[in-house]
C-alpha cells in the first residue's frame, strides 16, 4: 500500500486513552498523519488529504460528508446505537467493532462491515515480573459501583461478579492506563473480564497481548471465531464457572501459562491496530475492476447465499462445469458435483485436484471453501485451469485470514488466504486473469473469478 496523507478525528480531551489513540499510532508508522479534535472538523482542507477517517470516541457530532473518501470506524455500537447510526451516513466505508453491530447498520442500510478492537503490542506487553495478583481487573469500577449495582445499568452485572471476585480472591482492581495497566497484567496471573452488553471489548485483546491468562465471559458476537476456549483464552457461562476456572487455573501454573502464552501469540500476530488499519484503508484500493452484484440478494440467516450468488453470476449461463468440493450442496443443481465424501450431494467421487476430465473439456470450475483443505494450492489450480476451456471461468470462495485465524478455526484447513496471498498463488501458476477479488462475507470470505487466457 503507497503511503497515504490522512485525517483523522477523534477526541482525545476528555478521554486521553480513546481508541484514537492506538489507531493514530499505527497509521503514523506508515502514513502521515494529521489527527483533528471534534471541534477542529471545520478545518479540515477536503483537498489536502487521500483520505478522511473517524474513529468513534463516544461523542455526538456531525461529520462533514463532502469529506471523501471517508472512513468511520463505529466503537460503540452495543452502547448507543442511534448516534452511530445518525453518523454512519455521512461515510464512504463503515465499520463496526461490535459483529451485532455491523449486522444491525446493514439492516439499517448501512453497508457496514464487522472489524473488532485490538491490541499495540508496543504498549500492551508483557513484563517478565513475578505474578504477585492472583486476579486483577482494570477497568470501569470505582466510585459510581454503588450507584450502578443499584440500577439496571450496563456495568451491573460486572460490578457484581467484581464484588464477589474482591472476597473470594482478593481481586486487585483500578483504574490504569498504557504501560501501567501492561505491568498490572502482566504482575496477575488471571485477568478478569465481564463484557457489558455481548460486546468484545479492548481488555480481551489488551490482557492477552499482555501474556496472562484471560478469563472473559462467553458471548455469541464473534468471540469464537476470534479465540479458542482452553487454547487462548478461558470462557465462563455462569458464576460457579466462573470460580471453578479460576480455582483450577490458580492451581495449574503451567497449564495456565501455555493458554496465556498461546493468547499473546495470536493477539500480537493477527489482532493489532496496525492490521485494523491496514484492513479499512485496503477498501480504498479494490484489487480487481469488476465487482460482485449483491443487490438482489436476500439474507435469510446464513451467508453461504452471498457466496453461492457470487459464483453463480459468473458461470450461471455457461455449459458444462463441476463443483469442486460440494459437500452437501452444489452451487447449481446443473454442475457435477466433486467430492470425497461418500454422503456429499457429489455425482463423482474423488479427490478435488485429480479431475476426471479431459483437457478443456469443462467451461467452468467453482469451489466453495475447499481450496484451504489442500496442501499443494498451486497444483490444485493447475489441475482445475487444465479441464477449464480457454476463456472458462474457475470460481473460487475461501476463508479470509486477514481478521479471523483461518487455521486454528479449523484443524482441517491446510492453508490460509488472504487477497495479496490468492494474487500470488495465480500469478505463480500462469494463464489465468483475475477479473474480481472481493471480500465477499465481512472478515469471513472473499471470492476471487478467474479467466483462462491461456494453457
Amino acid at each position: 500500500m503507497k503511503r497515504l496523507k490522512i485525517a483523522i478525528t477523534f477526541d482525545s480531551k476528555k478521554r486521553f486513552d480513546t481508541t484514537g489513540i492506538y489507531c493514530l499510532r499505527a497509521l503514523k508508522k506508515r502514513h502521515d498523519v494529521y489527527h483533528y479534535q471534534p471541534e477542529e472538523i471545520s478545518q479540515i482542507d477536503p483537498e489536502g488529504y487521500d483520505v478522511f477517517i473517524n474513529i468513534d470516541d463516544g461523542l455526538k457530532y456531525g461529520f462533514p460528508e463532502h469529506l471523501k473518501p471517508s472512513i468511520f470506524w463505529a466503537i460503540d455500537s452495543h452502547t448507543n446505537f442511534n448516534r452511530i447510526l445518525d453518523r454512519a451516513h455521512s461515510f464512504t466505508y463503515v465499520f463496526s467493532a461490535q459483529k451485532d453491530g455491523a449486522e444491525r447498520l446493514r439492516k439499517n442500510g448501512i453497508n457496514a462491515r464487522w472489524c473488532p478492537l485490538a491490541c499495540d503490542p508496543e504498549i500492551h506487553k508483557k513484563y517478565f515480573l513475578p505474578k504477585i495478583f492472583n486476579i486483577s481487573f482494570v477497568g470501569n469500577f470505582g466510585k459510581y459501583r454503588w450507584y450502578s449495582l443499584k440500577r439496571n445499568d450496563l456495568m451491573r452485572e460486572r460490578n457484581r461478579l467484581i464484588f464477589l471476585l474482591m472476597r473470594k480472591y482478593n481481586l486487585f482492581t483500578g483504574r490504569f492506563y498504557f504501560h501501567e495497566m501492561a505491568l498490572v497484567y502482566s504482575l496477575s496471573k488471571i485477568v478478569f473480564n465481564r463484557s457489558m452488553k455481548n460486546d468484545i471489548n479492548m481488555r480481551v485483546f489488551e490482557a492477552m497481548s499482555c501474556g496472562s491468562l484471560l478469563i472473559t465471559n462467553r458471548v455469541g458476537n464473534g468471540q469464537d471465531l476470534l479465540f479458542k476456549h482452553g487454547i487462548h483464552f478461558v470462557e465462563y457461562k455462569s458464576d460457579r464457572e466462573l470460580f471453578d476456572y479460576i480455582d483450577y487455573y490458580l492451581k495449574n501454573d503451567s497449564e495456565r501459562e501455555q493458554i496465556a502464552s498461546e493468547g499473546m501469540k495470536l493477539v500480537q500476530s493477527k489482532h493489532t491496530y496496525e492490521k485494523r488499519m491496514d484492513y479499512m484503508l485496503s477498501f480504498l484500493f479494490p484489487w480487481s475492476e469488476g465487482r460482485f452484484d449483491f443487490s438482489g440478494v436476500k439474507f435469510r440467516g446464513d451467508y453461504w447465499v452471498y457466496e453461492k450468488e457470487a459464483l453463480l453470476q459468473f458461470c450461471k449461463n455457461m455449459g458444462k462445469g463441476a463443483n469442486v468440493g460440494c459437500g452437501h450442496r452444489k452451487i447449481s443443481e446443473k454442475a457435477i458435483g466433486i467430492d470425497i465424501d461418500k454422503n456429499s450431494a457429489a455425482d463423482i467421487i474423488c479427490p478435488g485436484d485429480i479431475l476426471p476430465f479431459r483437457n478443456g473439456e469443462l467451461d467452468y470450475v467453482v469451489s466453495c471453501h475447499a481450496l484451504e483443505h489442500f496442501d499443494d494450492t498451486g497444483r490444485v489450480l493447475s489441475e482445475w485451469k487444465r479441464v477449464v476451456r480457454r476463456g472458462g471461468v474457475i470460481g473460487i470462495v475461501v476463508p479470509d485470514d486477514r481478521i479471523i485465524d483461518t487455521l486454528s478455526l479449523n484443524p482441517d484447513h491446510k492453508k490460509a488466504f488472504t487477497p495479496e496471498i490468492m494474487i500470488e498463488e495465480v500469478e505463480r501458476v500462469g494463464g489465468l486473469k483475475i477479473e474480481v477479488l472481493q471480500e465477499i462475507v465481512d472478515a469471513w470470505s472473499f471470492g476471487c473469478i478467474l479467466r483462462k487466457i491461456s494453457d
